[in-house]
């Protein structure tokens, strides 16, 4: 049996703050970035196992 995931039951939430001011506005784009290139591999390879993402 195949079992169903939402993508928010698959990534760990993180309440980061930059109140020192070590994160720059390029790095947030990158983490986006990252973020959204994360997200398409992990719905393929659930995909790919048999497992649909909503």
């Amino acid at each position: 049996m195949n079992k169903t995931y939402k993508l928010g039951e698959l990534i760990e939430l993180c309440d980061e703050r930059n109140t020192e001011g070590k994160y720059t506005v390029d790095d947030v784009k990158g983490i986006f970035k990252g973020e959204k290139k994360s997200q398409q591999m992990l719905e393929e390879a659930f995909r790919r196992i048999g497992h649909g993402i909503d």
